[in-house]
C-alpha cells in the first residue's frame, strides 16, 4: 500500500492465511492404461474455518494522519464471511482475518495407480 505518493512511501505486509475445510464433489474417473487415472471433479463444495495474520514494519515513525490512512485501508479489506481486525502504530501495521470459509470448486487431476 502506498500511503504517501509525494514521497513514494509504502508498506508491505507479510504473513500467512490458513484454512481447514471439508467438502464433497461430483465427478468422474477414467483409468488410462495400467497405472494412470484421470479424475474430473465437475462440481464441488467446501466449507470450514479460515484465519490469517499479516504484519509490516516501518523504517520511520508514521504521523497520526498516515497511521489513520493505513488503518482505514486495512480495516476496509472485505473478504466474504471473514471479520477483519486492523492495528496500526507509529512503527508497525497488522491485520488479522478469521471466520467461516465456503468455496465452490472443480478440477481435473491426473494420478498414478499403485
Amino acid at each position: 500500500y502506498v500511503y504517501d505518493e509525494a514521497e513514494n512511501n509504502s508498506v508491505s505486509l507479510k504473513g500467512e492465511f490458513k484454512s481447514n475445510t471439508f467438502g464433497i464433489g461430483l465427478g468422474k474417473q477414467w483409468v488410462v492404461g495400467k497405472y494412470v487415472v484421470i479424475d474430473w471433479t465437475m462440481f464441488g463444495v467446501q466449507a470450514g474455518y479460515a484465519n490469517g495474520s499479516f504484519v509490516g514494519h516501518f523504517t520511520e515513525s508514521l504521523s497520526e494522519e498516515d497511521q489513520q490512512k493505513i488503518y482505514d485501508v486495512l480495516q476496509g479489506i472485505e473478504l466474504p464471511l471473514l471479520t477483519t481486525e486492523a492495528n496500526v502504530t507509529a512503527n508497525r501495521a497488522s491485520v488479522k482475518f478469521s471466520g467461516p470459509w465456503v468455496m465452490l470448486r472443480s478440477g481435473l487431476s491426473i494420478g498414478i495407480r499403485f
